[in-house]
């Protein structure tokens, strides 16, 4: 409609007589007018064909406020962990090593391991001493869009880094919500006891300068 605008006025205003249009020039301002009506219903055809396929929004959604209430005594914060309990574990797996019973996960990147990234509000980049490196991609199965691998592929993964269920496991990432999450979760699904993640993660051990790293 844009398109035609301007070649419609024109044509009004030959038929007005305010300016004269050789029979050439009406001919070209025609032909604009009808591809734009052209266009215009082609446009039209492709979106009543997606309809189906497409979420319209019609006008302001009006949502009613609700309020809820959480019943502590239905959190179960046993697979929680914080800072002093993933230090003592740190120090027993930097004295004792593959003899160690604790595991600690870092889900990250490595970009985030070697300390080359972090987040703003974080004042260290880098990782906790002893951990084991397994990025969160490695137990889902991106190509299929899923969440985790199968059971066995699974199973697999976590033998190969030496993640066995004898041990006390604890995972991190930057705050613990997500990708550390993630793992605990998965070890949890496959049948593991001893797992909590570390609330805060990185986020609290990296801006504690008490606490050591490695980049």
């Amino acid at each position: 409609k844009d398109a035609a605008k301007p070649a419609k006025n024109k044509l009004k205003d030959a038929k007005k007589g305010t300016i004269t249009l050789t029979d050439a020039e009406k001919a070209e301002l025609e032909a604009v007018m009808k591809k734009a009506s052209a266009d215009e219903k082609s446009i039209k055809a492709e979106m009543e064909a997606l309809e189906n396929d497409l979420i319209v929004v019609k006008g302001e959604e009006k949502v009613e406020p609700k309020t809820y209430k959480i019943d502590p005594k239905k959190i179960d914060i046993s697979k929680i962990a914080g800072k002093e309990e993933i230090k003592h574990a740190m120090e027993d797996i930097l004295k004792n090593g593959k003899n160690s019973k604790y595991v600690i996960i870092d889900s990250r990147g490595m970009a985030e391991i070697i300390g080359e990234r972090k987040m703003d509000n974080v004042a260290r980049g880098g990782h906790i001493p002893g951990s084991t490196f397994m990025e969160w991609n490695k137990i889902s199965d991106l190509e299929n869009r899923k969440s985790f691998k199968s059971a066995k592929e699974l199973k697999d993964v976590y033998a190969k880094y030496g993640i066995t269920k004898d041990k006390i496991i604890y995972a991190y990432c930057m705050v613990g919500a997500g990708r550390g999450s993630e793992h605990i979760t998965a070890l949890e699904l496959l049948g593991y006891d001893n797992i909590k993640v570390f609330t805060g993660s990185w986020d609290v051990w990296g801006n504690d300068m008490n606490l050591p790293l490695k980049r």
